[in-house]
């Protein structure tokens, strides 16, 4: 359900405001400059300020008005697609939806009969022209937001035509399981979070690395001892190869001497 928001912004009437009020001064200066008959000094302000009332009268209690009347529609919409709507918000926006047309209604009419009584009294004939612009405003101010709504709504039914409000939910309660999909994957891969997968694995990975660690210091122990076997093995065996080297010499003078008292 899409709500009517669209608001002319405040804050840029009240710049626009601004720069029109410096501009009206402006002229009034140069007018007065150049000795050029432009009216009173009374008649500038009283435009001025009648300028600023029908500002404020034209925007605040109209906005709230159409606002409360788009929120009323849309729970209307709500209601019949079964989607629950809180009762208290419903009186709340009937309430001021009717209490904002009586103050809109009232703050024109009394403009209106205040502007025109500041022109017959001989103050100001601004008055007339405020008094004709509040009772025009009257009816101007909500034809053209009543034409904004109808055209902001009749975009949303074309878009309600193009994309059906089904496949809209069912794409929804698909985007709300990936989500979920996504929130345990990622407390899954969180290794921060004890009992995850991620933290298991890390342990896993901590204990096959201490493992392993053991086994090379292990297998540098062996290749040292094996090494110093090794040499241990190299020494025997050349001692044994000088022993056997010295008893054949031995044996050798033995037959020399057997072989010279044959001789004798």
């Amino acid at each position: 359900m899409t709500t009517y928001t669209r608001q002319p912004s405040f804050t840029g009437f009240v710049i626009r405001g601004f720069a029109l009020t410096l501009l009206i001064l402006l002229a009034f200066a140069l007018t007065r400059w150049f000795n050029l008959e432009a009216g009173r000094l009374v008649d500038w302000v009283i435009g001025v300020v009648t300028f600023w009332w029908l500002l404020v009268i034209t925007t605040v209690p109209w906005n709230i008005h159409f606002q409360a009347r788009a929120i009323l529609s849309d729970a209307a919409d709500s209601t019949a697609k079964n989607i629950a709507v809180q009762p208290g918000h419903l009186a709340y926006a009937r309430r001021w939806t009717r209490w904002s047309l009586v103050g809109a209604l009232v703050l024109h009419v009394v403009s209106a009969v205040g502007l025109y009584w500041v022109a017959a009294s001989g103050i100001s004939v601004i008055g007339y022209l405020g008094a004709g612009a509040a009772l025009l405003l009257t009816g101007l101010r909500p034809a053209l937001r009543g034409y904004e709504y109808v055209a902001f709504r009749l975009m949303n039914i074309g878009q309600e035509v193009r994309y059906p409000r089904d496949d809209v939910g069912s794409l929804r309660t698909t985007v709300e399981e990936l989500r979920d999909k996504l929130q345990t994957l990622e407390h899954a891969t969180d290794v921060a979070v004890d009992g995850s997968w991620a933290a298991q694995q890390q342990a896993a990975h901590e204990q096959t690395r201490t493992s392993l660690i053991q086994l090379q210091t292990r297998i540098q122990e062996l290749t040292a001892l094996n090494q110093a076997e090794h040499r241990q093995i190299s020494r025997d065996m050349e001692h044994a190869i000088a022993q056997l080297t010295t008893d054949g010499q031995v044996v050798e003078h033995v037959r020399e001497l057997v072989r010279f008292w044959k001789n004798a």
